[in-house]
């Protein structure tokens, strides 16, 4: 077991390290409303994931804020800056966590907002009734987030919303492309909302 000097000089890293982010903070609001009600926090690959699907549901940063969307990129996932996430939250129905693998940005949030006066509910590998949402497993590829973006109305501007069509472009063997048929067909039928027009063509 790790002596008692050697945990007390790592919980005084970490403090210096809080006390660093609060002064030279390098996270990043990409995008800001006044009105917003859902909020995303994304960090280093996950971020630019996200912001391709944006790109390729054709909607613009200007389009997301005025649908009550806020985006924050953290450059420091651990610790997380509390105070930053804390006004980041106000005004916040609802925190969903995009992230690669174990969900270290997310736990840190449930633990932070648990008994604070500001409670968000708080998304990520899991929705609001403990499903699975975003896999830990595998890599985080734009094809894969851009399903969970597209069906949720909240996330898109009400003009679009129940209009999208996703394209997710993949390479795939027979084997692949004959499983990703009846994924397609199945997902169709679910939910009509979403149209789904997989092209084996390149790799995301």
């Amino acid at each position: 077991l790790p002596s008692l000097s050697i945990e007390s000089r790592l919980q005084d890293k970490l403090a210096a390290v809080a006390a660093f982010a609060q002064v030279n903070s390098i996270d990043r609001t990409v995008i800001d409303s006044p009105h917003a009600h859902i909020g995303i926090v994304t960090a280093g690959k996950a971020h630019h994931d996200l912001m391709e699907v944006f790109r390729r549901l054709g909607l613009s940063e200007a389009a997301l804020a005025n649908a009550g969307l806020r985006v924050l990129k953290l450059g420091l996932t651990f610790p997380v800056d509390a105070p930053r996430l804390q006004g980041f939250a106000q005004g916040l129905r609802e925190l969903m966590v995009i992230e690669e693998k174990a969900p270290i940005v997310e736990q840190q949030l449930r633990d932070l907002f648990y008994n604070g006066p500001v409670r968000p509910g708080i998304v990520g590998k899991r929705n609001a009734q403990g499903q699975d949402l975003l896999s830990a497993l595998g890599e985080l590829r734009p094809s894969r987030l851009i399903v969970q973006v597209a069906r949720d109305p909240r996330l898109l501007p009400r003009d679009l919303a129940g209009t999208v069509t996703i394209r997710s472009k993949c390479v795939l063997d027979s084997d692949q492309k004959k499983s990703a048929e009846g994924w397609k067909r199945a997902m169709e039928r679910n939910d009509e909302s979403v149209k789904l027009d997989l092209e084996p063509e390149i790799n995301d």
